[in-house]
C-alpha cells in the first residue's frame, strides 16, 4: 500500500475502513520505513529516501553543462537580497505571482500571520467548548486508560493525534533507519498495537469531530 495520496487518509482515522487498513500494517507510519526499506512508497524507508520525484530528471540529465547553466537562470528560484531578505526570480516567480499574487511587505506578512492566528484560536476555542465533542473526548481518554495506554490531554482538537505523538517522541534520534531490522520489526508490532486501540477507542470521537473540523478548519499557528 502507497503512503502518498490517497494511503495518508487512513493514517488520521477520518475514513474508518482506510484507517483500520493502513494501521493493521503501518500502524501511524512511523516505524514501518525501517522494517519495509526496500518499497518506494513507505515514507521513511530507503527507497523512498532514494527515489527521485523530479519528473524532468531524465531531461536535466542529458543537458550539457552551458544548458544547464541557461535552464536553471530560466527556472529562477529564491535568491537573498542584499537586505537580508529573500526573493524569488525567473520562471518560479512568475508562477508564484500569478498562483498566490505579487509578494507581500513585511508588514502585510505579519497582518495575515496575525489574522490567521486570530482565526485558528477561534476555530480551536469552538472544537473545544463543542459540548458533544468534550463529552466523546472524555469517552475516548477512558477507553484509552482502559487500555494501558497514559492519557495526557483530553482536548477535543488535540486527542485524534495524541497516542501517536506519543509514539512520534520515542522515535530513535539517529533516525529509524539507525534501528537493526529485528529491532525495527519490534518497534513496528508495538506501535500497530497502539494505533489499532487508538482507532477503535476514538471511533465515535472522529465520527463527530471530522465534520465540525470541516466547519471551524484551522492550521495550528498559534502553538
Amino acid at each position: 500500500m502507497s503512503q502518498d495520496g490517497d494511503a495518508l487518509k487512513g493514517v488520521d482515522g477520518q475514513d474508518y475502513e482506510a484507517a483500520k487498513t493502513f494501521r493493521n500494517k503501518y500502524g501511524f507510519g512511523l516505524y514501518a520505513g525501517a522494517v519495509y526499506r526496500n518499497d518506494p512508497n513507505v515514507f521513511g524507508s530507503e527507497a523512498y529516501n532514494n527515489k527521485d520525484t523530479n519528473p524532468d530528471s531524465a531531461y536535466l540529465k542529458a543537458l550539457t553543462p552551458t544548458q544547464k547553466k541557461s535552464y536553471d537562470a530560466a527556472l529562477g528560484g529564491r535568491k537573498l537580497t542584499g537586505n537580508h531578505k529573500f526573493t524569488e526570480t525567473g520562471c518560479l516567480k512568475e508562477a508564484s505571482d500569478k498562483a498566490y499574487g505579487p509578494e507581500k511587505s513585511q508588514a502585510e506578512i505579519e497582518k495575515q500571520a496575525a489574522e490567521d492566528g486570530e482565526r485558528a484560536r477561534a476555530a480551536k476555542q469552538a472544537l473545544n467548548g463543542d459540548p458533544e465533542l468534550v463529552k466523546l473526548a472524555q469517552k475516548f481518554a477512558s477507553c484509552l486508560t482502559n487500555d494501558g495506554i497514559n492519557v495526557t490531554t483530553t482536548q477535543p482538537t488535540d486527542m485524534g493525534d495524541m497516542v501517536k505523538f506519543q509514539v512520534g517522541n520515542q522515535l530513535p534520534p539517529n533516525g529509524i533507519l539507525s534501528l537493526s531490522k529485528s529491532e525495527a520489526t519490534a518497534k513496528l508490532t508495538h506501535e500497530i498495537g497502539l494505533a489499532k486501540k487508538d482507532l477503535e477507542c476514538g471511533k465515535d470521537f472522529r465520527a463527530a469531530y471530522f465534520p465540525k473540523l470541516a466547519k471551524h478548519p484551522f492550521e495550528d499557528v498559534t502553538g
